[in-house]
């Protein structure tokens, strides 16, 4: 093959080959490139030698709290809060603000109250019973979510395709809008209890089936 030929095939393999684009699900993804070599310059004299490298801060990577860790409510608790701890443990796990001491309680068992501290407003009640330890853990917003995805702000709809058996406690119609109760999928002692109004979950709560603080 004559030397033009062969300069403009190899010219026409490199444009096709920088023209291509990998494609990610989030659109083309970044170019693959590999680092530069260092530059090294050759003497007999001088000896090969260690770069001198700064020592990192930490040996062990500081992790802030994830909220992903976090955020999931079920099927036994909610991140390191569970069902069932003592009210000392739950206060370890560093998630809730401090205890408040019902006066007569609320019901035969349930005799403290607190809030998840990353909750901004009057939701995300945690309820603790002398019989069954911390036995409630109240949703505070639409970043709490069950393992499934249902959240307060769900619409009733998907709320119920997620959760058939949900049950309305408070009519007949097991899935009127109200306040109703489903099994927690993978916990056969927690039901979660949501409520529901005009078409959207707006409250969302994990307890045990058997809690004796309310209703």
């Amino acid at each position: 093959m004559r030397p033009a030929l062969l300069i403009g095939a190899a010219l026409l393999l490199l444009t096709a080959g920088c023209s291509g684009k990998v494609q990610h699900v989030d659109g083309p993804a970044a170019p693959v490139t590999a680092s530069p070599a260092p530059s090294v310059t050759a003497t007999s004299a001088a000896p090969a030698t260690e770069p001198t490298r700064t020592p990192p801060t930490s040996a062990v990577p500081i992790r802030s709290s994830s909220r992903a860790a976090v955020l999931v409510l079920g099927p036994n608790g909610y991140g390191a809060l569970k069902l069932g701890m003592s009210y000392r443990d739950a206060s370890a796990t560093g998630l809730i603000d401090p205890w408040q001491v019902f006066g007569n309680g609320s019901g035969p068992g349930c005799v403290r109250k607190t809030h998840l501290k990353a909750s901004k407003d009057d939701r995300g009640f945690v309820y603790f019973s002398n019989n069954l330890g911390v036995e409630i853990i109240d949703a505070y917003g639409p970043s709490v979510r069950t393992p499934e995805g249902v959240h307060v702000g769900s619409t009733t709809a998907a709320m119920l395709r997620v959760y058939p058996k949900w049950t309305n406690v408070e009519l007949p119609d097991p899935h009127a809008e109200g306040r109703g109760y489903v099994t927690v999928p993978g916990n056969s002692k927690a039901d979660y209890r949501i409520v529901t109004r005009d078409g959207k979950v707006t409250e969302l709560t994990l307890q045990y089936q058997k809690q004796d603080c309310y209703e």
